[in-house]
């Protein structure tokens, strides 16, 4: 029951999202996960913004998947169109940052 609760917490928080933003600015996302449950939670969160209509949705891996999880996490993104990278330069176009631990400019 509560993976349940779980996912439904992240599909509303990504309706949200996908809602609050215009058309015109639906176009990069770029979500950063670690290996732990918070990283899980944003790899379905990204794949959920691709399904509501953001065009170009990365996610940013600080660590390859080892878990099988994970592992299925990613290929469902993958499946959805959501880009998966390690290359950190792409969080140089970034424009705000949600996570507090990562110096943004």
């Amino acid at each position: 029951m509560n993976e349940i609760l779980i996912l439904y917490h992240i599909s509303m928080q990504s309706s949200i999202v996908a809602t609050v933003y215009p058309e015109e600015k639906k176009n990069k996302v770029l979500v950063l996960v670690g290996p732990g449950n918070n990283g899980g939670d944003g790899i379905v969160a990204a794949r959920h913004l691709r399904m509501f209509g953001f065009s170009d949705v990365s996610i940013l891996s600080i660590k390859s998947p080892t878990k099988e999880l994970y592992i299925n996490l990613f290929k469902q993104a993958e499946l959805n169109d959501v880009k998966i990278t390690n290359n950190a330069s792409l969080f140089e176009s970034v424009a705000f940052c949600l996570t507090p631990s990562i110096p943004c400019k």
